[in-house]
């Protein structure tokens, strides 16, 4: 189970939206953009069996110009939701088949933090818990950044285009490391250690980069964030 899945809006936002001055940076349009008519609201569901729980609580957005992309939005986190539900329901069936004994039910969670909804710009954060036996489960996250503007998703390379900006970044995880060595893997993170797709959400004037279970530390030491300020 442990896949991690990825965002992709495949339906490019009208452009009935109305749009911000391209001169604003992200970064600006973070710290100082009016918040977005757009909202997002809750979708929840809960599913309960002797071997199998679910709690299920999914972002879906409202109040978009464009109602063909809104929708697709909506879908698509839908069909993720729908995709790792039935992703669990057949480990439970090929466990079963298998003769496997259930110490425990197994359990999959989904939920939501909304991070930035202002300046045209939308961050959200989906976290997906699933437990299929053994020690402990498995986190894993998914981040969403649109510029509403365009419907486009805004990469890490958007953020942080050069050399000197990555660089910048990287002396952020590495005060870190230094606090505390031995929750790290590694002894000096560099630049080029950031993915192409690094995964990120946006807060009012930061970016806070995320590193998974077992990037960069152990399991225990959690997922890692690491908040670097706007330039």
């Amino acid at each position: 189970m442990g896949r991690k899945w990825i965002f992709v809006l495949t339906v490019v936002l009208l452009l009935c939206i109305a749009p911000i001055a391209a001169a604003a940076s992200y970064w600006d349009r973070m710290g100082s953009g009016f918040p977005n008519r757009e909202q997002i609201y809750s979708h929840v569901y809960e599913y309960e069996h002797p071997l199998l729980t679910f709690s299920i609580r999914i972002p879906q957005l409202t109040g978009a110009a464009a109602g063909a992309w809104q929708a697709q939005f909506n879908k698509e986190i839908r069909d993720f939701a729908e995709s790792f539900t039935e992703e669990l329901k057949e480990i439970v069936r090929s466990s079963e088949e298998a003769g496997i004994e259930f110490r425990a039910p197994y359990q999959g969670l989904i939920d939501f933090a909304v991070k930035l909804n202002r300046g045209g710009l939308l961050s959200v954060v989906i976290t997906a818990y699933n437990y299929t036996g053994g020690a402990h489960g498995i986190t894993t996250r998914d981040y969403i950044n649109l510029d509403l503007t365009t419907g486009k998703t805004i990469q890490f390379a958007d953020l942080f285009p050069t050399e000197s900006e990555r660089e910048r970044a990287a002396e952020v995880v590495n005060a870190r490391i230094q606090e505390d060595p031995d929750w790290f893997f590694i002894s000096r993170f560099t630049p080029d250690m950031f993915r192409s797709d690094q995964g990120f959400y946006l807060e009012q004037e930061r970016a806070v980069i995320c590193f998974e279970l077992y990037e960069i530390a152990p399991y225990a030491a959690g997922i890692q964030e690491f908040a670097v300020s706007a330039p």
